[in-house]
């Protein structure tokens, strides 16, 4: 589960992962600004769709570091 605040913090399967999100004034979006994980990068013009982009690359991006267990293999 992934939530998304302008405070930057977000949540992941039970793991709390603190994002730094900034608004952008002049592009009129959210972006990831700093993150704990290294290629994690996106911008939404809402926090929401900022929130639903991140529930999807962050497990792409933890997948392909190996640093997530592919269970599909079970």
């Amino acid at each position: 589960m992934l939530f998304l605040a302008d405070t930057g913090v977000v949540a992941l399967t039970g793991e709390a992962l603190v994002f730094k999100v900034l608004w952008d004034n002049e592009a009129k979006v959210w972006y990831t600004s700093e993150t704990p994980i290294q290629g994690v990068l996106a911008e939404a013009p809402t926090l929401d769709e900022l929130s639903k982009k991140l529930s999807v690359i962050i497990p792409e991006v933890l997948e392909t570091n190996s640093e997530l267990p592919d269970i599909r293999r079970s």
